[in-house]
């Protein structure tokens, strides 16, 4: 998505400490770096990001120094006035990438306000507690034998497993699933044991109820059916492999419903833009409220669902890892980690609109520590178009360059009065490039630059 305002928050390490040559979002051809940041981790901390104008970031990239100062996770969010935010997704388990390496994190294209349904299916072998990932949080009930399995997996230590019979898991969300005209899809793993009974996998109807409800089964063929509005609208013709994981998606795109098999569009899709309901405690997966022995044999993982969007519109590689690692609310406060001050200050600020043009920012007051390009002293400038009688101020984007190693140490924005300041830098000699992100103009250098001491 394409947002203005980019942060950064909930920063762990193994040490507790943090050491970065670089953190920068990119857009895909152009990444907007924050300062090299090393300090202890304490309450606080997050890295703002302020553009000038919405960007479509697609990527985090962390450049690294030691691996115990390296972050597993961080939590991501979004906004358009700096003010209130939108949260994204967590990223969890970032694999170090070596000494002075960049690590290149792919953003996922979900919004966690439109993920209403995420089990991860994570747990110990045999508990029946399921937990709902997703910000609604539904409460997930598991009938009889129905429970979570470390025998088959796609993801994690475990997936939930179904022996048969009549033991759906109901998922009490209540009108919420009720797409009615909107986008949505249905996602999931599916590890079947047997073909050797029609299976309900997804249902959405209420017991006794009929019509405009979303509703997936499996026959002795190993075949996907859709059934809606009283018939099966959508009858595919690629069979699942058994005893093997298999990814399963349905989806609405603009009034047309398709079902995936393993990223694949398979069957006729359904034109039809109805209003689709949903029945008492419904969904259900794995069986179905109607009762009748139509639970399958066999693993479900990565169950999701979202509404207003869908995930797919096109064929599609099926994910290689989990949907997401962890969703946040917006209502809930992440657990938020900061840098405390030893010597030597990045940016500060209050985390809201940019301070003093300031595009990577620690918030609520705390202090990042660079101690490598970290100083006392200070440069300052304006940036102006060039007009008769007077030039005309600026706010753009400037970037501060150490000309012995040529590296970008800084960067930040000029205020409605052009002025700009890079604080508490090292005494070298720098380059100071100005960006036009209006396109108007080229970029504007100027070298061989002092600081004030």
């Amino acid at each position: 998505m394409a947002a203005r305002y980019w942060r950064i928050s909930a920063i762990r390490t193994a040490s507790g400490s943090l050491a970065l040559a670089d953190m920068a979002l990119s857009d895909g051809t152009t990444n907007y770096s924050s300062a090299p940041l090393s300090g202890v981790l304490s309450a606080g901390f997050k890295i703002v990001w302020d553009l000038g104008a919405a960007v479509e970031i697609v990527q985090l990239r962390i450049m690294s120094i030691t691996e115990p100062d390296f972050p597993t996770s961080v939590f991501l969010e979004s906004g358009t006035d700096g003010v209130t935010w939108d949260p994204q997704t967590t990223y969890e388990t970032i694999t170090y990438p070596g000494d002075a390496t960049t690590a290149a994190i792919d953003f996922g294209d979900l919004n966690a306000s439109t993920c209403i349904l995420l089990l991860h299916a994570d747990g110990a072998d045999g508990s029946t507690v399921i937990v709902d990932s997703s910000p609604s949080g539904n409460t997930v009930v598991a009938m009889g034998t129905t429970a979570l399995s470390t025998a088959q997996q796609k993801f994690g230590a475990s997936s939930l497993y179904f022996a048969g019979g009549n033991n759906p898991v109901y998922i009490l969300g209540g009108s919420n699933f009720a797409f009615g005209t909107l986008d949505y899809s249905v996602e999931f793993f599916y590890w079947p044991a047997n073909f050797s009974s029609l299976y309900v996998l997804i249902d959405f109807r209420g017991n006794g109820q009929n019509g405009y409800y979303p509703y997936l089964d499996i026959d002795t063929s190993g075949r996907i059916h859709f059934y809606a509005a009283g018939a099966y609208q959508i009858n595919p013709t690629t069979p699942l492999t058994l005893n093997a994981q298999n990814h399963i998606a349905l989806c609405r795109v603009s009034g047309v419903t398709t079902i995936y098999i393993n990223g694949t569009a398979s069957g006729t899709p359904w034109p039809n833009a109805g209003s689709m309901l949903v029945g008492f405690n419904c969904p259900t997966i794995g069986g179905s409220a109607w009762g009748g022995p139509y639970s399958p044999v066999g693993y479900f993982d990565e169950v999701a669902i979202l509404k207003g969007v869908s995930h797919y519109t096109a064929n599609f590689t099926p994910p290689v890892v989990p949907v997401f690692s962890e969703i946040r609310s917006g209502t809930t406060a992440p657990v938020i980690y900061g840098v405390m001050q030893t010597s030597g200050v990045v940016h500060q600020g209050d985390g809201g609109a940019r301070p003093d043009g300031c595009t990577s920012c620690a918030s609520s007051g705390a202090i990042a520590i660079d101690m490598i390009d970290g100083g006392t002293a200070h440069l300052t400038g304006t940036v102006a178009e060039k007009n008769t009688p007077t030039n005309t101020p600026l706010s753009r984007r400037v970037a501060l360059i150490d000309e012995a190693t040529r590296r970008t140490i800084r960067e930040t924005w000029s205020n409605d009065n052009g002025d700009y300041t890079f604080p508490d830098i090292a005494d070298r000699t720098y380059t100071v490039l100005a960006y036009d992100h209006t396109h108007a103009y080229r970029a504007v250098v100027a070298d061989n630059l002092a600081p004030t001491p």
